[in-house]
């Protein structure tokens, strides 16, 4: 019922539909709806400008993708989470998350254009390398693409980037 609220651009509804939703899967089990319900949770958000809310709804979406190798979900996570982490200017976290992301859609025989929103990656892409510079924005960006997906998992869901930007 969320989904063409979202569509139409209310977020309010489409959030309290979502909201409902993912209460009735967390006392059902119901891991699959759930990140259903997380993934429309987190596009409201985001349109919203609630980066920290979003942040949230990735992190325990990340989790159930990762609970069930789901790579390709997983991608979409850490594409995400870059965007969060490009709004609270770490640029090298972004740009290594988007690594990550690329990295786990090839491995899995994914088309990028198949899983990622296109406009997203883009934008964070082209905002993280314009603070960086090209040189630092493709060391971090291949640091994300040399992660396992564990590593990859345990990055994303770290609170702060402990990893000093490269030089």
């Amino acid at each position: 019922m969320a989904v063409v609220p979202v569509r139409r651009g209310d977020l309010q509804l489409a959030a309290r539909y979502s909201e409902e939703a993912l209460d009735l899967t967390r006392r059902t089990g119901d891991r699959l709806a759930a990140n259903i319900a997380l993934h429309l949770l987190v596009q409201a958000a985001l349109a919203s400008g609630e980066f920290a809310r979003a942040s949230g709804f990735f992190r325990d979406a990340l989790e159930i993708t990762f609970e069930a190798s789901d790579r390709p979900n997983a991608a979409f996570c850490l594409q995400g989470l870059a965007a969060v982490s490009e709004a609270h200017d770490e640029p090298a976290r972004a740009a290594r998350l988007l690594g990550a992301a690329e990295a786990l859609l090839e491995r899995a025989g994914v088309p990028r254009y198949a899983m990622v929103d296109q406009d997203l990656h883009r934008r964070v892409a082209d905002a993280s390398r314009g603070h960086l510079g090209d040189h630092v924005w493709n060391a971090a960006r291949d640091e994300g693409r040399a992660m396992a997906f564990e590593e990859a998992v345990a990055y994303a869901l770290e609170e702060e980037d402990a990893t000093p930007d490269p030089a």
